[in-house]
């Protein structure tokens, strides 16, 4: 059994129901960055065995260990990493089965989990095997991916992480994406709850409102900026995501009091003082 390959199927004497389209294990890569806005018209389930920066175009996470992800028919697929080679493995399916199959799955599209390849990769490499027969047996191969699914939930199911509350799901993702453009609407589609129910889930969760977090996750961010004396205001408030100079300062005076100005020169004022006392 070979232990690192890339397949590619033909779509004849397969099933409508279930098709498995690629198909790769340990996959070196010498390119830093994979980027497709539109996906690759299927739904793609891989592993990464080094630390990446993954999710869609508009969602990006940092993972710090050996991790897995989903992408759902019709994602933009985004993935990175800093050095090189580095290596990955996956599969590539469609088909009103795959769409029930990953359904099942306790992942939320776009967002990686920490998880190791190794619990299912006896499975692909089955898989593979079947796929490469003269004669398909396609129940085998729906049984085979069905059964390594309930072993990657299973898998799944024993972090801790897994149990999280959902409020705290979705504040981790106003600290990893506050420089980014989030609306309620995006945000409810991105973590597949209803507006409502995700501010409600969040209040009963942390007493705060959503909006009144997202200001304060990015004010922090920019009070670190200011202390950067290279950053216009302007420039500032790009990096944390507010559109305009005027929002902005009006942001920023309601979360601490002053102006981003004043704080600069506030901020400026102590480090020379600390430094004269040193």
């Amino acid at each position: 059994m070979r232990t690192n390959f890339v397949r590619w199927y033909a779509e004849t004497a397969q099933s409508q129901d279930l098709e498995i389209r690629a198909l790769g294990i340990n996959e070196s890569m010498n390119v830093n960055e994979i980027d497709r806005p539109s996906g690759t018209g299927d739904i793609l389930l891989m592993f990464f065995d080094t630390p990446m920066t993954c999710g869609t175009p508009d969602a990006l996470h940092k993972t710090t260990e050996t991790s897995v992800i989903l992408w759902s028919l019709g994602m933009g697929h985004y993935y990175s990493c800093e050095s090189l080679p580095w290596s990955h493995s996956w599969i590539h399916f469609k088909g009103p089965k795959a769409q029930s199959l990953s359904a099942q799955l306790q992942l939320k599209p776009g967002i990686p989990r920490p998880c190791p390849f190794s619990i299912l990769a006896p499975f692909l490499a089955l898989i593979d095997d079947q796929m490469n027969r003269r004669s398909r047996d396609t129940e085998v191969i729906g049984a085979l991916l069905s059964t390594a699914f309930r072993v990657l939930n299973q898998e799944l199911g024993s972090d801790p992480r897994s149990h999280r509350h959902p409020a705290q799901e979705i504040r981790s993702y106003l600290e990893e994406n506050y420089h980014r453009k989030i609306s309620l609407s995006n945000l409810a589609q991105r973590l597949h709850y209803s507006e409502s129910h995700l501010c409600t889930l969040y209040k009963k969760g942390f007493g705060r409102t959503i909006i009144s977090d997202l200001r304060s996750i990015r004010m922090n961010a920019a009070r670190n900026h200011l202390a950067n004396r290279n950053y216009k205001v302007g420039e500032i408030a790009t990096l944390v995501g507010v559109e305009d100079v005027y929002s902005f300062s009006k942001q920023f005076k309601k979360e601490t009091g002053m102006s981003p100005m004043d704080y600069r020169k506030q901020a400026i004022d102590e480090c020379i003082a600390q430094k004269s006392i040193e």
